[in-house]
């Protein structure tokens, strides 16, 4: 199976209103409005793992310790069987200005997801509000979860 079938096997089922998965980048709870620079895709060199790559720059942000123009890279593997999948679908339909808990959203299909990636870069200059929360693994170790969802 090549690396575009792992990623979109079950594609289809992912619920981009449930998401959750250790993600990379902001790690102090908050809510804020971005703009995306740049959706990329890459294959790690080291691990078993495919990284969806959403590079932003923070335009409000509701702590000071995320500063203003700020840019980031939300970096999420896309191989991970809990939420690979759905965090990206809710990610992509948050820039497309819809709920993620839309019909619409549970239909993004692999085509709007590779387009997102594609040389084209049709999502940058879009605006996204992201909430982030900290949360523990079972073993205690804290992380923080990425929530996109459009601005209203």
């Amino acid at each position: 199976m090549n690396d575009m079938e792992r990623i979109f096997t079950d594609f289809d089922n992912a619920d981009p209103s449930s998401v959750g998965g250790r993600s990379e980048n902001i790690s102090t709870p908050g809510t804020f409005v971005v703009e995306v620079e740049a959706v990329k895709c890459k294959k790690s060199d080291q691990y078993d793992a495919i990284y969806l790559i959403v590079e932003f720059k923070v335009l409000e942000s509701s702590t000071e310790t995320v500063a203003v123009g700020r840019s980031f890279a939300w970096v999420h593997n896309l191989l991970n069987k809990f939420y690979g999948a759905a965090n990206c679908k809710q990610f992509i339909s948050a820039a497309l200005g819809m709920s993620p808990t839309s019909p619409e959203a549970r239909k993004i299909t692999r085509d709007s997801v590779e387009e997102a990636w594609s040389d084209s870069q049709p999502l940058t200059g879009e605006t996204v509000r992201l909430v982030t929360s900290t949360k523990e693994t079972k073993a205690g170790n804290p992380f923080t979860t990425h929530s996109w969802s459009p601005v209203s």
